[in-house]
């Protein structure tokens, strides 16, 4: 009987590691998908200070390992705009990477 019932538990615990096992996890990160007619791109998204700024593109200054990096990104007339983008302003830009070009999707200005 004893034998009967450890058989019973260790099959439960087998079972139950399969299981979780076969379960998706879902983890946060800075990439997200999103899906166009055509194609499916990956939308990132970046934080810093706006170091230049004109009408067609941006470039964010932001710390990295300790170094500060530069990046530019396209802007164009499909580009969501939070706040005006003014050089020494706090943003957050999310974009996607089309023709190996930063192309903003949205850009949102926290005041500093």
């Amino acid at each position: 009987m004893k034998i009967g019932r450890l058989l019973s538990l260790a099959a439960a615990v087998v079972l139950s590691a399969g299981i979780a096992m076969a379960v998706p996890t879902t983890t946060t990160s800075s990439k997200t998908k999103t899906s166009s007619s055509a194609t499916s791109m990956t939308t990132h998204h970046v934080m810093g200070t706006i170091s230049s700024v004109n009408g067609s593109n941006l470039v964010l200054s932001r710390k990295a390992n300790g170094k500060t990096q530069n990046e530019s990104f396209v802007l164009n007339s499909t580009t969501k705009k939070v706040g005006t983008p003014a050089k020494g302003e706090r943003a957050t830009i999310y974009y996607h990477v089309s023709n190996s070009q930063n192309v903003a999707t949205d850009v949102t200005v926290t005041k500093t």
